[in-house]
C-alpha cells in the first residue's frame, strides 16, 4: 500500500514538474513569421503586414513612436510605397528565442528609386515578438537607416 502511495506521489510530482517547464523555443516559427512580415512589406501586402503586428505594438523610426493604429493609418502606406521602387537585399537574419519571447535582427540594403530620385539605403530592423495563441506577433519594431553611396 505504501509503495502504491509513493508511486502515485512520484507520478504526480513528475507531472507537475513537466507542466511547469517553459515552452520549447520555436526557432522555425519565429523565422517564418519574420520572413512573412518582411515579404509582405516588400510586396505591398498591407493586410498581411498588419496580421503580424500585435494590437499593443509600438513602432519606432526616425525618433518617433507610433502605436499599431497610428502606424497603419499614417506610416504603413508610405512604407509600402517606398518598397515599390526598391530592391531589398537582406543579410542573414539573426534571432534569439526564449520561450514565448523572441528578438530578431535584420540588415537590409535597399537600392532603387523613391519619389523620383535614386536612393541607396542600409536599414537595420529589430523586432521583439511574442508567441500568441494565433502565432508569433510583433510587439515592438525599431527601424534605423543610413544612406549609402550610389552604385
Amino acid at each position: 500500500m505504501r509503495l502504491h502511495v509513493f508511486v502515485l506521489f512520484c507520478c504526480g510530482l513528475l507531472a507537475a514538474c513537466a507542466s511547469a517547464q517553459p515552452p520549447a523555443n520555436d526557432e522555425a516559427g519565429v523565422a517564418a513569421a519574420a520572413k512573412a512580415f518582411q515579404t509582405a512589406m516588400d510586396t505591398g501586402d498591407a493586410p498581411t503586414v498588419m496580421r503580424y503586428i500585435a494590437d499593443d505594438a509600438l513602432m519606432m523610426e526616425g525618433g518617433t513612436i507610433e502605436n499599431r493604429m497610428q502606424y497603419e493609418q499614417n506610416h504603413l502606406p508610405a512604407d509600402l510605397e517606398f518598397a515599390k521602387g526598391m530592391k531589398a537585399t537582406r543579410m542573414p537574419v539573426q534571432q534569439t528565442v526564449r520561450g514565448d519571447v523572441a528578438w530578431v535582427r535584420t540588415s537590409t540594403e535597399f537600392r532603387g528609386t523613391f519619389e523620383g530620385k535614386p536612393l541607396a539605403l542600409l536599414s537595420l530592423e529589430t523586432m521583439v515578438m511574442t508567441r500568441e495563441p494565433d502565432g508569433w506577433k510583433i510587439k515592438a519594431l525599431h527601424w534605423s537607416g543610413m544612406r549609402l553611396p550610389p552604385s
